[in-house]
Formats: structure tokens, sequence, C-alpha cells
């Protein structure tokens, strides 16, 4: 009910944050319709192969633009992990899952909310958090876009635990993220990681008086057009491959179809009381 609430307050358009259109509510469900078709989701894509740094730039910078119309609206999202973005039919992220949201005007949050792995440092110490986890998380996702695994997972379920994610999280120092040596990131990516998984989010890159544009004046994104990006003008990464998801899609539904029924013959005493739509004498 929060979720649906902060969407209802959205007063600007995005291209990455989509309109809610309706809700529906029983007893056990609300169920909310986006103005989106969501063909897969970026674990999805990650789990294929890894990114370049050239798709994760893409996507990096994509969703830079979608946390600045959340922070402008006053919302933290504090959800960005790999399994909640969705991807549409042309490629492009959509943050539709607000279920860990907050309002900016709210008392510090001082709660765990989703994957241990992406929990800031002022997150795991309970001390209050807001605007910054967002960028921090976009630091986490970055990384697991490029190596599929973030920064504080070892790969060894036996020294995986939360517990001792939480200990690494604590005990990250600036300029210590764990770059792996092997896949040859360029030094503009490696100081960007650094600035973003800043531990002191007053330091944290978005977090010292500009906002996004620190980021998207960024080095490493020297040559990505942002208003391209932002009007979906840019080709995503993986335009084909969602395209291709969505006719599949499209021909599981047509299949699924009943066949046509026909006219209904039984007993009209089932249609008192019921409208129609035919014009009178119809």
């Amino acid at each position: 009910m929060n979720e649906k609430l902060l969407l209802s307050t959205l007063a600007t358009p995005s291209r990455f944050v989509p309109l809610a259109l309706t809700s529906f509510l029983d007893e056990a469900y609300l169920c909310i319709v986006f103005k989106a078709r969501v063909v897969t989701e970026m674990n999805a894509l990650i789990e294929r192969a890894v990114f370049s740094e050239a798709q994760a730039r893409f996507y990096a910078g994509s969703l830079t633009l979608a946390l600045a119309h959340l922070h402008s609206e006053g919302i933290v999202y504090r959800n960005l992990m790999p399994e909640n973005i969705g991807i549409d039919m042309y490629g492009y992220v959509q943050l539709i899952d607000l279920h860990f949201a907050i309002k900016l005007d709210d008392p510090p949050a001082r709660d765990y909310s989703g994957r241990a792995d992406y929990l800031s440092p002022e997150q795991v110490s309970g001390q209050g958090h807001s605007l910054p986890v967002d960028f921090w998380a976009l630091g986490v996702l970055l990384y697991e876009m490029l190596t599929g695994s973030g920064p504080w997972i070892t790969g060894d379920p036996n020294a995986d635990s939360e517990v001792a994610i939480y200990n690494r999280i604590s005990s990250h120092q600036p300029g210590g993220v764990p770059l792996p040596k092997d896949l040859g990131f360029s030094d503009d990516l490696a100081q960007l990681l650094n600035d973003l998984l800043a531990p002191n989010p007053v330091k944290r890159l978005g977090c010292r008086g500009a906002g996004a544009e620190e980021i998207k004046t960024y080095k490493w994104f020297s040559g990505f057009n942002w208003g391209e990006c932002e009007s979906g003008e840019m080709t995503a990464p993986h335009a084909d491959l969602c395209t291709e998801a969505l006719e599949i899609a499209e021909k599981a539904a047509s299949n699924c179809m009943p066949e046509e029924a026909g006219s209904y013959t039984s007993e009209e005493d089932w249609y008192a009381g019921f409208g129609s739509f035919l014009a009178p004498g119809k």
C-alpha cells in the first residue's frame, strides 16, 4: 500500500520509472498496472554473460537518470539490485519495484532492505540512511554487471553468510574495492567504483553537493550522450534480445488463448441486472 501511495505522488514522467496506470485489490493481493512492457530482468541478462564496459555504461547511465528522477521527487529507492530491475521491449531499464522506497521527509530509515551484499555501511551499522544508499547500490550493481557477483561475495558459501558479508562491508576502506585483475578494468572505471563505494556517505560520488551530475560528468562517461539515453534514442546493448523475448512471449500467449466460444444459449436469467454496451434496440 505504501508503494502504491508513492507511485501516485510521482509528478513528472520518466522513461525509466513507468507510470502506474491503475491498481486492483482483492483479499490477498494488490496489483498495479504500469505503462510499460517488461520482457526480462537484469539478472537474466547477467546470467547469460557479464557485460562489457560499454554495455555496463549504458545501464549505469540509465540507472543514474532513473535515480536522479526519483531523488528529484523526494524518494529514496533502496532497491537497486539485478532481480528488481525490469528491462523493457527496447532494452531500457524500468524501475517498477518501489516496495522498499521511502520519502525523504520521513525520519531517517534504520532498517535493512534488500540483499545483504547491497547494503551500505550506514545501513549495516543502523545509524540512519538516506539518498547516499542508492549511489552505493549503483556501485555494487555496476561491479556485478561486470563480474557476475558483488564485491563482497567470495563464492564460498561458508564465507558468504550475512554476518561475514556485513563484516566486509563494515571494514571496507576508501579506495579498497577488490577489483579483479584478470578482467582488465580501465583506470577510469576503477576510480568510479571506488568513488561510488566510498564508505563515508558524505564523500560518496553523487553525495558531494551536485547529486547525479557528479556521475554524469565523470571521466568514465566521457562521450556518453545523456540526452539520447534519456529520450530513448540510444540503441540498448540487448535490444535485439529483448525484441526476441517479446516475440516469444506474444507467441506463447496467443497459443494459450481459448477458442472462440460462440453465442451463449443457456439460462438468460443469469444476465438479469447487467447493463449492455449495445445501442438501444440492438
